[in-house]
């Protein structure tokens, strides 16, 4: 079978579901594109010069040097706002059906901190919980900040909205970022690394995404609420930027490597580079410990494939899942059963589903961002409590694992016949958000070409 079979034909994907969504659509310019997708012929730049239509294979938005399905759906800066909402989208189809499907027993949060969860009060008749409940305060409640750290806060942003107007001006933006003051922030976004912080420096968009990443990281909820001045409406884009796993984040030994494969001008320096140790426990991660794989990739004189697997990497994996105060942590979803006494942790993942590893992939990388958080609050609730991270990955083009979403929805106290209803339901905006990135791309090739 040819790759688009093979697809078609996983056991356990639901592919009845996927095949009465693309009915649904009926004979629309959308199900014309979802098809192309799961064919794997969508018109992107690599498709193209593949086609022999277009002399380049790189992606017109962000320069890659090509632009797959993948890139463009999963990897992308310039589509990375897009992607947020496809999250968003996806995720709401799929606890809209679960919370609308579970037994009262049951109540769901979306959009939470575990510090907010700390301060959740139990219903009247499980007033007993509350001593419990309180337990969580000591370690998940996030103190007032400093006024030291607020200024440094402050003068990260400051510095992202000079970058952000100063782009255009190389000069004025090198003396921007030959201050002192201005260095001594960005080495410490760089873990102090110089030489790291060297090779971006000269890169405004790479620097503009560790800046944001670095305030997002230490404060948030502090950034989303700095409006006052003309200067920060002019980095609003940033402003509302939570790094979930569809957006690349500063995994800074991947990134080492990604920039050192790009500045390798033979095989020979590429094999010099993949033979040392941390680097290949880097491809082996990436390629989750398959050393035949590996093995046949380390050699290879082409950088392509060996560039896009840990690009994909980066996107999947965050820099520190465990980093941090735990307060902060926002899952997708915390589910509390106050009767029975469980809590549980939801996160929902988009993935790029041309292999099927890569949803278990995601499940597993979710478990392990939130095990020391969901392991920290059934401690502080004590031995009566019990929960866990209950991850629901999907594929782009539509790919669930039945059997994994059915055994969580069942936990949270879904019956069968509900399943169902959410698998269906799940899919059909997985195809949605498909459209979402692709009518992005559209218009973002459209505005481009229009200068």
């Amino acid at each position: 079978m040819n790759r688009t079979e093979t697809f078609l034909n996983r056991k356990d994907c639901c592919r009845d579901l996927l095949g009465a969504s693309i009915r649904s659509l009926g004979r629309s310019p959308a199900a014309r594109r979802v098809l192309q997708a799961l064919g794997n012929t969508y018109p992107v730049q690599s498709k193209l010069h593949q086609w022999k239509q277009t002399p380049s294979s790189a992606c017109c938005l962000c320069h890659h040097n090509s632009e797959t399905l993948c890139h463009s759906q999963c990897v992308c800066p310039k589509l990375s706002r897009a992607r947020r909402s496809a999250h968003h989208h996806g995720w709401t189809a799929a606890i809209t059906g679960i919370s609308k499907n579970s037994t009262k027993d049951w109540t769901f949060h979306t959009e939470m901190t575990a510090g907010t969860l700390a301060k959740l009060a139990p219903p009247i008749e499980f007033e007993d919980r509350r001593v419990e409940w309180e337990n969580l305060r000591d370690v998940l409640t996030i103190e007032n900040r400093e006024e030291e750290d607020d200024n440094e806060i402050h003068c990260l942003y400051t510095l992202i909205c000079s970058i952000v107007n100063n782009q255009e001006n190389m000069e004025t933006l090198q003396n921007i970022l030959a201050r002192r003051t201005n260095r001594d922030l960005i080495l410490a976004a760089c873990d102090n690394d110089v030489e790291w912080m060297e090779t971006i420096i000269g890169n405004a968009q790479t620097l503009l995404d560790l800046l944001v990443s670095e305030v997002m990281l230490r404060q948030p909820d502090k950034v989303t609420q700095n409006n006052q001045t003309n200067q920060t409406n002019t980095a609003h884009q940033y402003s509302d930027i939570w790094w979930g796993d569809e957006t690349l984040t500063d995994i800074l030994p991947i990134h080492k490597l990604i920039c050192k494969i790009l500045a390798c001008h033979n095989s020979i320096q590429l094999n010099a580079l993949l033979c040392l140790t941390t680097n290949k426990q880097l491809l082996l991660s990436a390629c989750d410990n398959d050393r035949d794989w590996a093995d046949q990739n380390w050699d290879m004189e082409s950088k392509e494939d060996l560039l896009s697997l840990l690009i994909s990497e980066a996107t999947l994996r965050q820099s520190n899942p465990q980093a941090g105060h735990l307060g902060k942590k926002r899952p997708d979803g915390i589910a509390v059963n106050w009767r029975e006494r469980k809590v549980f942790l939801l996160e929902y993942s988009r993935c790029f589903d041309s292999e099927l590893h890569a949803l278990s992939r995601a499940d597993n990388h979710k478990t392990e961002k939130y095990s020391r958080l969901i392991s920290t609050i059934l401690t502080q609730l004590g031995d009566r409590w019990s929960g866990g991270v209950l991850p629901f990955s999907a594929g782009v083009r539509g790919t669930i694992q039945s059997e994994v979403w059915t055994a969580h929805m069942m936990t949270l106290g879904v019956e069968v016949p509900g399943t169902q209803s959410v698998l269906k339901s799940s899919i059909t905006a997985c195809l949605e958000a498909l459209e979402i990135v692709f009518n992005a791309r559209t218009a973002a090739l459209a505005s481009l070409n229009s200068k």
